[in-house]
């Protein structure tokens, strides 16, 4: 900072403060890795490091939660819904507009698949006709497939997606999960979106996420749940990005079909036509 004589800096680490609370810094560490950004920036007091394979920097996941108030809803309103079975990780579930996520995601652990039906068709339930999604978008890999049928059978609008098929739209990605990733990116860098102030986490699995450059095929590739765990020296898996990520593939091809609702499959087409 060019004004930097005329202030005093104040560093505070919260791991050294006195009557911190050692469990929550314990659980960020666990969650995150005490080498990722999130954990630098909200615990210790530091400076982001400056990684240029950054998927999302920390400070555009921030900038976006401040004018969350500052914008309206607008476009179509999708979920995203990432399942997980009676292991560690979580089903996680995100809504958001063309614009914002709309409120914080909602994770439920140690559910069995039909429990995670009963749960997302609670919240369809709850929700007002005209603030329903046009699509809910389901990972259909495993236990997915039987949430993603069962929630069709109930006539909610599902995509069933399959992230490990071929990118839907644009060839320089490796995997739709890279392509989906990336809307993500593009989503929160052109700084007309917002993510909801009052979910950190949300914002501390996305900034978690680096990508790799084209290699000899000429594909993006972005970096996989077992790279990011590796790396950051964590058994914590970024189940809220990737239903972040997922809530922006109901324009991709389908894993059984477009099914129910508002969300119909087009005559003789494979894709939905993209809601921003």
């Amino acid at each position: 900072h060019k004004d930097r004589a005329a202030y005093t800096t104040i560093h505070v680490d919260v791991e050294r403060v006195e009557g911190a609370n050692t469990q929550e810094v314990e659980r960020l560490a666990k969650k995150y890795g005490r080498e990722s950004n999130y954990f630098r920036v909200r615990v210790q007091g530091e400076f982001p490091q400056g990684e240029l394979d950054t998927l999302i920097p920390l400070y555009i996941c921030e900038e976006s939660q401040a004018r969350w108030s500052e914008l309206e809803d607008s476009g179509q309103i999708v979920w995203g819904l990432d399942p997980a079975g009676q292991g560690t990780d979580r089903t996680v579930l995100f809504k958001r507009s063309g614009t914002r996520q709309l409120e914080p995601h909602k994770a439920w652990r140690q559910l069995e698949a039909m429990q995670v039906v009963g749960r997302v068709h609670e919240e369809w339930l709850n929700t007002a006709p005209e603030a329903r999604p046009v699509a809910i978008c389901v990972d259909a890999i495993g236990l997915g497939s039987g949430i993603a049928s069962r929630l069709s059978e109930l006539k909610l609008p599902v995509v069933a997606v399959n992230v490990s098929e071929l990118p839907a739209m644009r060839a320089e990605y490796h995997r739709l999960r890279d392509e989906l990733y990336w809307k993500v990116r593009e989503w929160l860098m052109v700084r007309k979106s917002a993510l909801h102030p009052q979910d950190d986490e949300v914002v501390g699995e996305l900034t978690l996420l680096h990508w790799k450059p084209p290699e000899s095929d000429g594909k993006v590739r972005i970096e996989a749940k077992h790279e990011v765990k590796r790396r950051l020296k964590t058994e914590s898996s970024p189940d809220v990005a990737d239903a972040v990520m997922l809530s922006f593939a109901h324009f991709a091809p389908v894993e059984g079909g477009i099914v129910a609702g508002s969300a119909q499959r087009p005559e003789g087409g494979g894709f939905m036509d993209a809601a921003e």
